[in-house]
């Protein structure tokens, strides 16, 4: 799977959850929260891309990065299990966290690029798109 698709999946999780605040719904906890932790598993495979270095970094952050693309793909499905917010509550959350999302995931498709250079790097890359790749039938 190509860097642009798995950047693009994430993309899309990360649209979906911003288009679950469209306006016209009651707004239950929770939207706020999973935002902040998409952007914390965001920052932790960017982090475990940016360490990656040689084969051996590569090989020893796979795990970590299925992991952090499972908690993703999690946190897309409590999403869609939520009620859209109103549109006041969707403003504030787009205003707040869309320049935040599209930073990280800007990072995460450079450090993807960069890590898939390195020996071992395409397979480690790869593990981003294992949750994904598992959901079709």
């Amino acid at each position: 799977m190509k860097t642009r698709t798995v950047v693009g999946g994430l993309t899309l999780a990360a649209a979906a959850l911003l288009a679950l605040t469209a306006p016209g719904r009651t707004q239950p906890p929770g939207h706020e929260a999973i935002l902040k932790n998409m952007l914390t598993t965001l920052g932790d495979i960017n982090k475990t891309l940016k360490d990656v270095k040689d084969e051996e970094t590569a090989t020893a952050a796979r795990p970590v990065l299925r992991d952090a693309a499972k908690k993703l793909l999690a946190l897309r499905k409590q999403a869609d299990t939520l009620k859209q917010p109103e549109k006041q509550e969707r403003d504030r959350l787009e205003t707040e966290y869309r320049a935040k999302l599209e930073e990280a995931l800007k990072e995460m498709r450079n450090q993807s690029v960069r890590v898939k250079a390195l020996p071992g790097g395409f397979e480690a890359v790869q593990e981003l798109a294992v949750a994904r790749a598992k959901k079709k039938p």
